[in-house]
């Protein structure tokens, strides 16, 4: 079986032997190489590495084509070099890197597509799918050697530690990401900061540089709302209503008319149409698909069924078993099963929606802690988590605020004073907090109307 996880995050594994030795580079004795047929990606990658090493050791670093004789070598790409050093990036999963640090030499090899030009989709605005993985290595070089980090989009995000030298050790390791899907929505998710946000094209092009530095998959595994693609409206509205949702006034979701609206076409999810995805599965892999999507339509709801409404009404609200988990689970694996079954090389994507969640929220507060240990001395870092936050003010009366131990909905003026206060010299000494505004919501842990729960006071 295979299942795939969209997540908005890339965890790495390495695999270390013998680090022992140590040896020094500088601005002085630094070069990168790239043999002369190597393909853009590489160069690219040289490129990069040429950029952040000469930010740290502060001179310029020479990029070479072969060795030369008296400078520490930092070789990138698959070369005659990095195969002499034993460096096989083939044999990876695909993403993968590896790294050796000899005496006179270190090599950073991955798999690099032969064609596309990392520079060139830049400057038109994007980045498409293909190998990178020694562009991969090099920021992974940068980090676990020279402790340079990415954080956010932005100069203040990055952190390039200013040093007289670099100091490595020698041995050898290899990185595989924990994750094949790892995507990031930047284009929708507002303005770059420290470029013009009425600059179209600069903006495109910042954030396609902040992909490259997300090291975001090269290969797509669709996981957005596929079950749209099995166009279960067209071909069975008419003929099966039961596999579509039963709305609180009685009807079905049904007909092709909710096709271009992002609440229409759900389905009951308990229902036999379940079977349908599993065949079309089958025959979709069959014809040659690695993956298909099985992620259920944007702003699925509940259906009012009685076989649904027995899933949804549920009062066990841990993560195994909240909103509707185990009924879209259960039946993911059951078609996962069908393909292993059918012994069938391929596999579905779905999606880990509120796992993504809590682990974004949870990796706000790592972030948080990281940085400002990273930053100790040049600013205090804190987070804010927002609970509901009325954007336009309204008053809201009965359960909505009788639940809240606050005794109201929050207003964006509860956060902005926060901002204020943190920003001030009165929190002179609070940094690596994330600060919770809800008022008392959390400690509530569920919300009116939740899950067919309802407060009666």
């Amino acid at each position: 079986m295979k299942y795939v996880l969209r997540m908005g995050c890339l965890v790495l594994a390495a695999c270390c032997c013998g680090l022992s030795r140590a040896a020094e580079i500088s601005g002085a004795n630094a070069e990168v190489v790239v043999a002369p047929d190597a393909p853009p990606a590489t160069r690219f990658a040289a490129a990069e590495m040429t950029n952040y090493l000469a930010r740290v050791l502060g001179r310029a670093i020479p990029l070479s084509t072969s060795p030369t004789e008296g400078r520490y070598a930092i070789v990138l790409g698959t070369n005659a070099w990095s195969r002499a050093a034993g460096l096989r990036p083939e044999s990876l999963p695909r993403d993968s890197y590896c790294v050796k640090i000899g005496p006179g030499r270190a090599y950073v090899a991955g798999c690099d597509s032969p064609t596309q030009d990392p520079a060139r989709q830049i400057a038109q605005g994007w980045i498409g799918k293909f190998e990178r993985a020694t562009l991969f290595g090099v920021y992974g070089f940068l980090d676990r050697h020279a402790g340079v980090r990415f954080y956010f989009p932005g100069e203040l995000g990055t952190v390039v530690p200013a040093a007289p030298s670099i100091r490595l050790t020698e041995g050898s390791y290899s990185v595989t990401p924990r994750f094949a899907t790892r995507d990031c929505y930047l284009h929708g998710a507002g303005p770059y900061p420290g470029v013009d946000p009425a600059d179209a094209k600069s903006q495109r092009r910042a954030k396609a540089v902040y992909s490259l530095l997300l090291r975001e998959e090269t290969d797509r595994i669709p996981c957005c709302h596929g079950q749209n693609r099995f166009k279960i409206a067209e071909r069975f509205s008419e003929s099966h209503p039961e596999y579509f949702q039963l709305r609180k006034n009685g009807t079905r979701c049904i007909g092709t008319k909710f096709e271009h609206n992002w609440m229409g076409r759900q389905l009951c999810h308990t229902s036999k149409v379940w079977d349908i995805f599993r065949e079309d599965t089958l025959a979709r892999i069959r014809k040659g698909e690695r993956y298909v999507d099985i992620m259920p339509q944007d702003g699925m709801s509940a259906c009012m069924c009685e076989n649904c409404q027995r899933v949804f009404n549920t009062d066990d609200f841990s993560l195994a078993s909240g909103y509707a988990t185990e009924l879209i689970w259960s039946n993911t694996v059951a078609v996962a099963k069908a393909i292993t079954d059918a012994g069938l090389d391929g596999g579905v994507s779905q999606s880990a929606t509120v796992m993504s969640w809590r682990g974004a929220k949870g990796g706000i507060a790592a972030l948080t802690h990281a940085l400002a240990v990273s930053l100790a001395g040049k600013v205090r870092v804190n987070s804010i988590s927002p609970g509901w936050i009325d954007t336009e003010y309204r008053t809201y009366t009965g359960p909505d605020a009788a639940q809240q131990p606050a005794g109201r909905v929050g207003n964006p003026m509860d956060i902005a004073n926060m901002v204020l206060y943190l920003c001030s010299d009165k929190a002179g000494f609070i940094t690596g907090e994330n600060i919770c505004i809800d008022g008392g919501m959390t400690r509530q842990m569920i919300y009116h109307n939740d899950f067919g729960w309802k407060l009666e006071k």
